[in-house]
């Protein structure tokens, strides 16, 4: 009698994702949202958006580890200088990152600078088969330490290049959403040579992203989502007071699309801009029995 051979079926192995709260603010304009005629100021704001990150994150069986602020720069954040707090938190991210060795990083930070170090990371992980999409109202542009793409690009300082050393050319990385543009950042645009398509070529289907991403001949991607894009109607709490956003499902069916046809390795979320949180904090303060 023949005897029939068992299927061993193999247990698929789950890529090891690291799961990132960095309630990072300092190194965004945040003079238009976080008044510092109250009492606590900025360091109060600082408190406010940890607690607000913490909320948002969904419930998940990955390591999750909530990036801590140095104790003297959430005391007083105005007597340092914001390179030097952001090459100090920078370092503290390198350090937990590089120590637990992930495959997939989830980041859910305050300014787009947090970016930066989850990507410098799995860009050298992959041997740089890593394309990104920006995803943004504006590109940061402007202060190499501070404005993820220009690190990417290899726009910084010594100190910073010890702790990234890998970098992104211009031709893998892809703005989407852009609509706040002023002169001077459409001329770095230009001069660095990136690509960038407003909300309107993407309110129908994601085709024209992609084709980008398959002409880049890369298999992994990493997403940069700065709420700001969002349509202000929809998500009113971002800084960008600019209309004709991207809209919620499209911003949705965008990422579910690069990730059906891709591998995604990692994506940032931020500015979510606690304005509401803030004003009521404020208000509470100056009442009695509070």
């Amino acid at each position: 009698m023949e005897e029939k051979e068992e299927k061993v079926e193999k247990e698929e192995v789950q890529p090891k994702v690291l799961r990132l709260i960095h309630p990072q603010w300092y190194g965004g304009i945040s003079e238009t949202w976080m008044p510092t005629n109250v009492k606590g100021g900025r360091a109060e704001a600082y408190k406010i958006g940890a607690s607000f990150l913490e909320m948002m994150m969904p419930q998940s069986e990955a390591e999750t580890v909530t990036i801590p602020f140095s104790q003297d720069i959430a005391e007083d954040a105005m007597m340092h200088s914001e390179y030097d707090d952001m090459l100090k938190q920078t370092k503290v991210v390198s350090d937990i990152i590089r120590e637990r060795a992930p495959e997939r990083i989830v980041t859910l930070a305050g300014d787009a600078s947090a970016t930066v170090v989850p990507l410098g990371y799995l860009n050298g992980c992959y041997h740089k088969d890593t394309s990104v999409v920006w995803i943004d109202a504006n590109p940061d542009v402007s202060v190499p330490y501070t404005m993820a793409l220009m690190a990417w690009l290899g726009k910084r300082s010594e100190d910073f290049k010890s702790l990234w050393p890998t970098m992104v050319p211009a031709s893998r990385l892809l703005i989407v959403g852009y609509r706040a543009w002023n002169q001077s950042l459409k001329e770095w645009q230009d001069d660095l040579g990136m690509k960038g398509i407003s909300p309107v070529q993407v309110a129908e289907d994601s085709k024209i992203i992609l084709d980008w991403l398959k002409q880049r001949k890369k298999r992994k991607v990493f997403i940069h989502l700065d709420l700001s894009v969002l349509d202000p109607f929809e998500l009113y709490t971002t800084q960008s007071k600019s209309r004709n956003g991207i809209k919620i499902m499209e911003l949705v069916r965008v990422v579910n699309d690069i990730a059906a046809a891709f591998d995604l390795v990692g994506m940032t979320v931020v500015e979510p801009t606690p304005r509401l949180m803030k004003k009521v904090r404020d208000m509470l303060s100056q009442l009695p029995l509070f």
